[in-house]
């Protein structure tokens, strides 16, 4: 077959039909299924939603399992987040904590009362099916639940903080969570079966502000009360990396959210990913796969190097990024023969991209981050890839030359001449890595790899992003940590 007629599958998993069967199980999975752990944290793009695809795919076929998923969509937080009423006298974390107990209290009972049909039931059991009944016509998601509440608490009180000392009382009751709590507890020490929820999508609700902040935190906070309420419940929650981050800096209770599973590849796992989609793709077109199946589509070798490691060397490690790279090579390659040089033409698109792709993801801690690389393009006859402490510090006093910021971040670091904190912020977001010395080689060591706490004394720009910031060759190649 033509390697054009590759169908890598799509960029989001819930949106890949396919993706089961090609899924590569990490050790991750084995890890979850313990249900030790309820939050996994990763970079975008890394497999968080194919994670809970996975997941849910394999609870669907437990019987003594119920798994939920919920995905808040992106207008009902939008208008969470825009009404000011709300925002000014209502959004704290406790707040959303019964808002979010209320909905998923809620499903659960909708579940069990969906699985209930066609029985005889009674007591808790007929409150579930009747419930489940009416959710057929309406289902409340967040955005319902924290209207409802909201309008309750301003016939009660006006506001929350004029529920005083009674707070969580007041919240509990006016939520209607009681209720569903007991039906939820009936039934599950009846039946023994398990409640899973699979709650994904969370980068809808986060704008970094203070109220999406509070909205996350009482998701948190829903989760460890949940879970003490009953070993019967568990979540799983998807999150971003660098908003958890932020979250633990917001809240006074972080070491009650330190049991993470943070989503790493490597370079096996990586490489597995793209091999099981080639042999998904040859045995659905009848082709003959010759050999090793990665072989068949991309050369042995770019550069003078393996070629695996200079697509792995080319991303911020993580599934999504490997696939865009490898579809955008195959749609321009329409034969049946690996091409290094498509390979190397595709490289400086791919690398726009990425950049564009750091910039959005980055867009609420750094607005302004595409407009500060073309300042630092604009300031320099030639940008320098590898380069030390002294070095940058030229290399910023000539970007802050020519820089006019309109963002408070980059205000601050130019009116402060603090080159330490814009290196610090260029390591956070992955542009730039710390090049180290051991055993006598020179190492790169990246935000994304491994803790690590940088000495700025060399760093180099990420290869991801050289193309996009220059047409001229690429750097130096150093063996990453």
């Amino acid at each position: 077959m033509k390697i054009s007629e590759i169908n890598w599958g799509d960029d989001s998993a819930e949106k890949d039909p396919n993706l089961l069967n090609y899924f590569v199980t990490p050790t991750t999975i084995k890890r979850l299924d313990s249900q030790n752990k309820s939050l996994i944290v990763g970079r975008k793009g890394s497999g968080k939603s194919a994670l809970l695809k996975k997941l849910n795919d394999t609870y669907s076929q437990n019987k003594s399992i119920i798994p939920i998923s919920i995905k808040p969509s992106f207008n009902a937080i939008k208008n969470i987040l825009s009404d000011q009423a709300l925002v000014n006298n209502f959004g704290e974390e406790v707040f959303f904590q019964y808002a979010w107990m209320r909905l998923l209290f809620y499903k659960a009972v909708v579940a069990f009362g969906d699985s209930s049909q066609g029985k005889y039931v009674k007591n808790s059991f007929e409150f579930a099916r009747n419930l489940a009944k009416k959710d057929q016509l309406t289902s409340p998601d967040i955005l319902e639940v924290v209207a409802d509440l909201f309008t309750k608490i301003q016939v009660k009180a006006g506001k929350l903080g004029d529920l005083g000392i009674n707070i969580e009382k007041d919240l509990k009751v006016l939520s209607d969570v009681p209720q569903y709590m007991f039906h939820t507890n009936n039934i599950i020490e009846k039946t023994d079966v398990k409640i899973i929820f699979l709650i994904d999508d969370l980068d809808h609700l986060w704008d970094n502000s203070r109220t999406s902040n509070n909205l996350l935190l009482g998701l948190l906070s829903c989760c460890n009360t949940m879970q003490a309420f009953s070993s019967n419940i568990h979540l799983f929650i998807a999150m971003r990396e660098d908003v958890y981050k932020i979250l633990l800096r917001d809240t006074q209770h972080s070491d009650k959210y330190r049991n993470i599973e943070n989503i790493r590849w490597d370079r096996e796992n990586l490489k597995q990913i793209l091999d099981e989609r080639i042999i998904y793709n040859f045995k659905e077109n009848g082709a003959y796969l010759n050999g090793e199946p990665f072989k068949n589509v991309f050369p042995d070798q770019v550069g003078g190097i393996e070629t695996i490691e200079w697509m792995i060397q080319r991303t911020l490690e993580r599934p999504r990024e490997l696939l865009q790279l490898a579809r955008i090579y195959s749609e321009k390659n329409d034969s049946i023969t690996p091409s290094k040089k498509i390979l190397r033409r595709v490289e400086h698109t791919y690398s726009d991209w990425k950049l564009d792709d750091l910039c959005n993801e980055y867009m609420y801690q750094y607005p302004g981050l595409r407009t500060f690389f073309s300042y630092w393009k604009k300031s320099l006859e030639e940008i320098i890839f590898f380069f030390t402490r002294n070095q940058f510090d030229d290399i910023f006093l000539k970007i802050m030359a020519c820089c006019e910021p309109n963002e408070t971040w980059l205000y601050k670091i130019k009116n402060e001449v603090d080159s330490s904190g814009l290196l610090s912020i260029l390591f956070e977001i992955g542009f730039i890595g710390d090049v180290v010395h051991s055993n006598g080689t020179k190492h790169i060591i990246y935000s994304m790899n491994s803790p690590h706490k940088p000495s700025f004394q060399n760093c180099a720009i990420h290869p991801c992003f050289i193309k996009s910031m220059t047409l001229t060759g690429p750097p130096i190649e150093f063996t990453e940590c």
